[in-house]
């Protein structure tokens, strides 16, 4: 039982060194063996808790050692706490603000998700833990810039602090589901089709699966994620890689399939970077912003908010061309082209008669992105 005590006491100093500055010398070794002292704990309470005097023997034991560091965990840490040793270690160290960005990854690295599974609490985990964490962070950086220097672009980059936050927990998500498609071929033995079904299955059951995917291939693009990051075969691996690209074009381009919202719904950043790097993306890009405008008239739906329901209001479309326009050249200059050939106003005599689409509403169409032309591009 001594040696028990001396261990439970080395896993609450641990969850001190976590909470502490000094955290910042820890390399993911150290971090795997925090989570290893954490399932240590839980071991600890699975074989004691039905035995009555060893509980009440460790329990005073962790209350003593309390009493002599008030600081251990930030809370009252009981005997029951031990069952949930490894949530409490991770919420230590993402509560850590002075945690770098490699340092966070390796805490992520700790929910060892299953990206594949129908229930994908893992994942599902992960963002509900760093969306909280990442605002208590963005506030302690920005209260800290304000202490350090009191100035508005201190404070700003407090504020941005929150958003870099989620997205370095979203690419660690996406670099690890490319590290374990890489161990299902490897391993697994998964034919291509197979991979994208289970990627499928990602996006289908988790709120955020489509983006992670596509962060995962914008990253695989811009050489961020190596395409034999797991060791594999890197000939199979960049044939997957093209697989998962297609699959998301194909995605982008028909409105009827399940994942055409959630594929718009991802964040416009990462949906301009996917469209500087494949055209057909981009095309597609603009075909659902073309889409969103119709909604806006009423056209091609039964009431406005069934396009607008992605949030695609006017100030949201006339945002995401603006960042188009903003990116590289050849996006800008296919957004401009797009949005000046659908402010041409259709001659009565050029009417296609087959379109559903009377010659008012066309000239409420070309009227609507002539007025977003001058809006964002002159």
């Amino acid at each position: 039982m001594e040696e028990v005590k001396k261990n439970i006491k080395t896993f609450l100093e641990i969850l001190q060194i976590g909470k502490s500055e000094s955290v910042i010398h820890w390399d993911e070794s150290n971090f795997k063996r925090a989570q290893r002292w954490a399932q240590y704990a839980e071991e600890v309470y699975r074989k004691l808790k039905n035995k009555p005097s060893l509980v009440q023997v460790l329990s005073n034991y962790i209350k003593g050692t309390q009493k002599s560091n008030q600081d251990t965990v930030g809370m009252e840490f009981t005997f029951n706490d031990l069952q949930d040793a490894t949530e409490t270690l991770r919420m230590v160290l993402l509560n850590n603000p002075h945690l770098s960005s490699a340092q966070f990854s390796h805490v992520l690295d700790l929910y060892q998700v299953d990206f594949f599974a129908e229930l994908n609490t893992g994942l599902e985990k992960i963002i509900q833990d760093t969306y909280s964490i990442s605002c208590s962070k963005g506030i302690f950086l920005m209260l800290s810039s304000i202490k350090d220097q009191l100035s508005v672009e201190h404070s700003v980059e407090g504020y941005k602090s929150i958003g870099r936050t989620e997205d370095t927990c979203l690419d660690t998500c996406a670099k690890l589901l490319w590290g374990k498609i890489g161990n299902l071929m490897e391993n697994g033995g998964l034919s291509d089709d197979g991979v994208i079904k289970k990627v499928q299955s990602l996006v289908l059951y988790s709120e955020k699966g489509m983006e992670v995917v596509l962060r995962m291939l914008v990253l695989l693009m811009k050489g961020e994620i190596p395409v034999n990051a797991s060791g594999n075969g890197g000939a199979v691996l960049d044939h997957m890689k093209y697989h998962v690209h297609h699959w998301i074009v194909e995605c982008s381009k028909h409105n009827e399939a399940d994942h055409y919202k959630k594929m718009w719904s991802c964040p416009s950043s990462l949906l301009c970077e996917m469209s500087a790097m494949d055209t057909l993306f981009c095309e597609n890009y603009l075909s659902f912003l073309h889409s969103c405008g119709d909604g806006l008239l009423g056209i091609g739906c039964d009431t406005v908010e069934d396009q607008t329901s992605y949030g695609s209001s006017y100030r949201h479309i006339i945002e995401k061309i603006q960042l188009l326009i903003q990116g590289p050249e050849h996006v800008s200059e296919l957004c401009k082209q797009k949005l000046n050939l659908w402010s041409m106003e259709p001659a009565g005599e050029l009417l296609n008669t087959s379109s559903d689409i009377s010659l008012k509403n066309q000239k409420l169409r070309a009227n609507l992105w002539k007025k977003m032309y001058h809006e964002t591009c002159e």
